[in-house]
């Protein structure tokens, strides 16, 4: 959350300064939400308030924020999307972090191993 609150958004992108591991990075803003980009966010006490309410409201009080960063994570995985990549957007800096995972791109490897020796149909 301290990394959504202290984003800059500058052309299409969340500029992160200022984040755990000391690196910078630009991050693209989803086109779902770049419509809201201009919005001033409310401090993190009323997020907090807001997002408690939220997962009362649909049955899941078990959820924390921060699954939202694994819940985007396991949807870039399912959907075919690189570790590289994945751990690119999460900002790890290291493979390891990301590879946690793997386990969820099992499918995308099946996958890849069925196009191996695959003949192409004129």
């Amino acid at each position: 959350m301290s990394e959504i609150l202290t984003a800059k958004r500058v052309d299409g992108f969340f500029v992160l300064t200022d984040t755990k591991n000391s690196d910078p990075r630009l991050i693209p803003i989803h086109p779902r939400i770049r419509c809201c980009a201009a919005i001033v966010l409310p401090d993190q006490s009323r997020i907090s308030t807001h997002f408690r309410r939220a997962r009362k409201a649909v049955g899941m009080d078990w959820l924390h924020f921060y699954d939202l960063r694994h819940s985007a994570a396991s949807a870039m995985i399912n959907a075919g999307v690189d570790l590289y990549t994945v751990g690119a957007v999460l900002g790890h800096r290291s493979p390891i972090s990301t590879k946690r995972y793997s386990h969820l791109a099992t499918a995308s490897i099946r996958d890849a191993l069925a196009h191996i020796g695959a003949r192409k149909v004129a």
